[in-house]
């Protein structure tokens, strides 16, 4: 590249140094040789300028491309996880011992709420409602572990014990259908 370039920078600089000395004069026009030389250094800057601005604008899209895909992830997940929560805010003590499938009213209702509070990230990542529903089924076991953690705090002992009282600890497993029939 460096050979081609040097070689497209002589070429004008030899034939105005030839045409100067096929006329037998010993001086050279300085103009001259600057003259021809100017298109051909414009024409290696806006190349170098070209591939300055490409090379921008890679770095700056592998940057935000990551961002975007991080930003859209963890709206998803926080959309799935408050779905999940939704399902069993629905179905309270019922919940003991039911089977939950994908296409269940709650579950249903779940992926209505993802699909209107994440729909950018829904569409990036090419997620059906079927697999929407899927992962807020694999989320479940994980809000109720979160509420099981958060009422153990000493703060929360009234909530806990009203827990207790509606949703017995022993109640509070859940049995998930996750195939799709």
């Amino acid at each position: 590249m460096t050979r081609l370039l040097r070689a497209a920078l002589a070429a004008p600089v030899l034939l105005v140094l030839a045409a100067s000395a096929a006329r037998a004069e010993a001086l050279v026009a300085v103009g001259e040789i600057w003259a021809g030389l100017v298109p051909y250094i414009v024409a290696a800057l806006g190349a170098l300028t070209s591939a300055a601005v490409g090379w921008l604008v890679y770095l700056v899209n592998k940057k935000l491309g990551l961002s975007i895909d991080d930003s859209l992830r963890d709206s998803l997940q926080t959309a799935a996880a408050n779905a999940a929560g939704l399902v069993i805010a629905q179905l309270g003590s019922r919940l003991s011992g039911m089977t939950l499938d994908v296409r269940s009213a709650p579950v249903a209702d779940a992926v209505n709420y993802v699909l209107k509070a994440a729909p950018d990230a829904v569409a990036h990542f090419g997620l059906t409602p079927e697999a929407v529903a899927q992962k807020i089924l694999a989320l479940l076991p994980r809000v109720w572990a979160y509420l099981e953690r958060d009422l153990a705090h000493p703060a929360l002992a009234r909530l806990a014990a009203w827990y207790d009282r509606v949703i017995p600890r022993e109640k509070r497993a859940l049995t998930l259908e996750k195939e799709i029939t």
